[in-house]
């Protein structure tokens, strides 16, 4: 896959790239980096935000199956000093892993060419969607 969504473009077509869908959450109008609730505490709005969904592990193999443990894609077109937002949508919980320090890694290029392991600790929510009949 590689597709341009507002600004940035996304790839996952090399090896072990796995991303199915993206989805751009807001505008970039809004540049304002941060703003302030009624109680004091400060939301950082981000510049750019996605949401993205991931293949099944081993889409396309005979060992398919419907866990998402993992991701892997690549993101460009962004600007220096800009906040990048992504949600990953469907993916199994990893909450223990996280816990245990074994958080994402991410390569910026070409200002840091190497694997860096994210230095804010993941947030990460299970949301359930209910249907009656």
């Amino acid at each position: 896959m590689e597709e341009r969504i507002g600004p940035l473009t996304f790839i996952s077509n090399f090896d072990s790239g796995n991303l199915a869908r993206v989805e751009r959450v807001k505008s970039e109008e809004n540049n304002n980096s941060s703003s302030h609730e009624d109680d004091g505490t400060v939301v950082i709005v981000p510049d750019y935000d996605y949401n993205v969904w991931t293949a099944p592990d081993c889409a396309g193999m005979e060992c398919e199956n419907p866990n998402r443990t993992w991701f892997y894609f690549g993101v460009k077109g962004g600007q220096a000093g800009k906040l990048l937002r992504i949600t990953l949508m469907n993916l199994n919980r990893q909450g223990k892993l996280y816990g245990q320090g074994m958080t994402p890694l991410v390569k910026a290029v070409p200002s840091r060419n190497k694997w860096e392991r994210l230095r804010d600790k993941p947030k990460y929510e299970v949301s359930f969607i209910c249907v009656f009949f």
